[in-house]
Formats: structure tokens, sequence, C-alpha cells
């Protein structure tokens, strides 16, 4: 672990005066399924009030875990060491009560934390497992929802939500408490960048202005590097992403192997069409999608873009025949040879260990066990650990981006002939998504047609062939991605 001494001019000045809200001093920790593998080891870092800090690391470095372990009642079950004292208490004494007031969590993936049917119902169910009186809870929401500018939210169902909208409310159901410390994890992985601009400036009133002490378990660090004010690294190096420079984003997108739109394949022939669809979820009259139309060609790599809410989500699970068009029809060639995964890797998990999840659709005798190890080596999940630890772990013990790697591997070992993915990249560090392009260049190769919904500009200008842009329930524009980001106004590929 290190802690970057220049992230800020006056970060340490600004530090001397501020209340220390959580210190973590030698922290170690190993999940009991493998007592003898630490997943973190000697971690230190102290986070004070009215200040944002980042907690770095790659994928599977144990940066979720940490946060679990601050948080009593989610906290993992295994062998620890070292000290974890929030408010002058130690967390491994703290009553749920005593948690609940203190310490705030956003988990990475929002609709876990969404619990309830509306945005209000989200504000007061906490409120009300606290105890307090009705009165000062009326009061608590009314600041919280005045202080968020969310009153037009409150009464909308939380499905209807946009991603941004969803991730709001967490927020403000997690501060709605009060507390003292609040913790977020990837919380910017699932928005649009318009979304995430938003979200970054609500974070930053609440740390400047409520005095909350913020940490940020994250792989955008150049989202955040203009707010923060410290910063700690997993990995043991100083982060150089910090500044946001040609050598990072050349470490994330190395111009080599880039590449581009003309190398779409000679057979171009439709396998995926959308022919009119009209769409809306039940209980709805709103439509996702009015009479939208579209093509993919064979061996394509068609990316779609569009804010949170515009119906990204939607068109995958459509195409991949999760969801029925009302009026319409969606004709999918491949759909017998298909892969599809969603945001949630966990949807995809039914067994108790990584091995047993990857060797689980081999009984189709279409791979081998070194075809796994391969698949695996090329992920670089075996560059932290052991192939037989890896195997042994439960899937739900690996961080969000390790799961999404296996997701991805397990569907890419039955050489599905489509894919379908949403958001492949979230929560991923910059290593670990180059080995996600490679995996998904490399099954293009071999005769795969991918279909992505993503919000990384960087992915899509490596990997795709064409861009769609979703918007007001149409593709409103398709063209060869070079064309999608030199016309644009908003978007970079950088």
């Amino acid at each position: 672990m290190s802690e970057h001494p220049s992230y800020k001019q006056n970060s340490l000045e600004s530090l001397v005066n501020k209340e220390t809200i959580l210190a973590i001093q030698n922290l170690s920790f190993a999940y009991a399924l493998n007592p003898n593998s630490k997943v973190i080891e000697d971690f230190s870092c102290e986070v004070h009030a009215g200040q944002i800090s980042l907690l770095l690391g790659s994928t599977g470095s144990g940066k979720s875990t940490i946060l679990s372990l601050i948080k009593p009642e989610i906290a993992p079950q295994g062998r620890q060491d070292g000290s974890i004292i929030v408010c002058g208490q130690d967390v491994s004494t703290m009553t749920q009560t005593q948690s609940v007031d203190a310490i705030a969590f956003v988990p990475q993936v929002t609709s876990r934390a969404l619990v309830c049917e509306t945005p209000l119902k989200e504000l007061v169910f906490g409120l009300e497992n606290s105890g307090i009186s009705e009165k000062e809870m009326r009061r608590h929401i009314f600041e919280t929802v005045s202080f968020f500018g969310m009153e037009s939210l409150l009464h909308k169902r939380n499905y209807e939500l946009s991603g941004g909208e969803q991730q709001l409310v967490a927020l403000a159901a997690a501060l709605v408490m009060r507390p003292k410390l609040l913790l977020l994890d990837e919380p910017t992985s699932q928005l649009d960048p318009f979304a995430q601009k938003n979200f970054i400036a609500h974070l930053e009133r609440v740390a400047r202005e409520l005095n909350v002490a913020v940490l940020v378990a994250t792989h955008d660090v150049a989202v955040f590097a203009h707010l923060a004010d410290t910063c700690f690294c997993l990995d043991g190096e100083k982060p150089n992403a910090l500044q946001v420079d040609s050598s990072s984003r050349q470490a994330v997108c190395p111009s080599s192997s880039t590449l581009s739109s003309d190398s779409t394949c000679a057979d171009n022939s439709p396998v995926v069409e959308f022919s009119a669809v009209t769409f809306a979820y039940p209980q709805s009259d709103q439509l996702v999608f009015n009479k939208c139309s579209l093509e993919i060609s064979r061996r394509e790599i068609r990316a779609f873009v569009g804010g949170n809410g515009s119906g990204k989500s939607t068109l995958l699970k459509l195409a991949a025949g999760v969801l029925r068009p009302r009026r319409g029809y969606v004709y999918n060639q491949l759909q017998q040879s298909q892969g599809y995964i969603p945001q949630d890797p966990e949807l995809l998990f039914t067994c108790q260990s990584v091995g047993e999840e990857l060797a689980h659709w081999q009984q189709s005798g279409t791979y081998s066990d070194q075809d796994i190890q391969s698949l695996l080596e090329a992920s670089g999940l075996l560059a932290r650990t052991t192939y037989q630890k890896l195997m042994s772990s439960h899937p739900y013990d690996l961080s969000g981006g390790q799961q999404q790697l296996i997701a991805l591997i397990k569907v890419l070992l039955t050489k599905a002939r489509l894919l379908i993915l949403d958001e492949p990249t979230k929560g991923l560090d910059a290593l670990t998504k180059e080995a996600v392009i490679n995996l998904l260049s490399r099954a293009q190769a071999e005769g795969a047609t991918i279909l992505v919904a993503t919000h990384d500009m960087q992915l899509i200008s490596r990997i795709a062939d064409n861009v769609s842009l979703v918007f007001d329930g149409q593709i409103s524009l398709t063209g060869p991605t070079s064309e999608f980001f030199e016309n644009s106004w908003v978007w970079s590929a950088e």
C-alpha cells in the first residue's frame, strides 16, 4: 500500500485540521474458504471528515473486500488481523444501530441497494428501522430531498429510473441517515458520461458541505482526479493515472493493437434483425422502444451507446430472447448458439466453485480443461493467484471485476457464435480491460458476432466496427466507429 503524497498540493495541510473518521491499521484478511490465501495484507489508511479518498488497485486486489470489512453487517467471514476504527470505535464492537448511524455503504450494483418500490419509500425504509420519531423522519427526508433536488423522482417506480437516477436515489438513501462515513464501490461504472458528471458534483457537495468522509473504491481514476484529496493503492505502486496524460491513456488504449472499422468481415449477411419493434415493460404504459429497427451483420461487433435509461440493456434482452416485443419482431439466426452476459454477472453463477462454473457446460464436449486454463491465463486472472486457488474459490467471493471475467470466460468456452454483453468492462482495471479487449477480438476472429451495450468509449474505439445511438425509443443513428467519434461533439475515444 502506498499513499500518493502529491495528489493535491495542499492535501497534507488540509489534513492537519480534519477529524479522522476512519483509521485502518495493518489490516490483513483471508476468506474462510481459503484461510491460507490473504486477499488483503498489511493495509493502513486514514480518511478524514469533509474529504474524498480513493481506494485504488487492480481487479481482485481487495478493494470491495475492504469496504465490506468496514461495514460490520456485510463483513465477509474469514480471518482478520489489524484494526478498523470508525469515529473512535472498533467496528468489531459496534452494534448494528451504531454502524447504521455512523457508516453508509452503496454497493457496486445499484439494484442491490434499492429494495423498495419508490425513491420515497427507500428514504423512509432506513429511518423507520432506526426508531426515530415521525417528525424527525420527515425533517431528514425533506432536507435530503432538497439537498439533491430530487423532488420529481420521489413517487416514480424505481425500475422506471435511469441508471443515473437510481445511483442518486441510492446515495440519498444512504445519506438520509446522516452518517459520518460514506463508502462507495465503483459508483460510476454503470453511468454514462453525463450522469457521471452529475453524480460527481453531488458527491463533492456531500463531502464539502455536509462534512462527510468519503471513501471510493474505483478504477475510474480520471473521473475523480480533480476532487480527490488522498488516494491509497493496494498494489503498492503510485497510480500513474492520477495525472491524466497521454502516457496513462496509452496504458489503457495502446495504439499498436487498435482495430479499425475496416476489420469488418466480408460476410455481411444479417444475423440479428429488429423490425418495427415496440416494447414496454409490464404494468407500464411508457414505451421503451417504438417501431425500432436495426440489422446486425455476421461477425460484426456492434456497440450500443446512449444515456442511462435509454434502453440499451432492454435492447440486448430483446436480441437474446429474454424479452419479447409487444409489436414487431426480432429475428436472431444465432439464438441457438449465443451467450448473454447481463450487467450483474452473478446471475450466471449456479455452482459452488469457479472450477465447477467453468466446467458447467463442458459435457457438451466443445472444450477441454486445457481450454479453461488457457483462457484463464489470457484473462490475467492467474497473475495474482494460482490455478488451484482460483478454481476452488466460490464465485461470490471474487471481486466484481473477477466475476465479470469468469462470466465472460464461461461463455467464451462454449464458442458461442453470438455474444451479447452488457457493460463487459465495468469495474475492470486497465490491464484487465486490455485482456477483455483481446479476448473479444479473438472471438470475432474466430467467427463470433458481438453486441455490446457500454459507456466505455475506449472499449468502443478499440473493438467496435459500428456504433448505434439509442435515443427516444429508436436507433437514432448507426455508422462506422471512426465516423461516430469524428462527428461527435461530446464523446471521445480517449
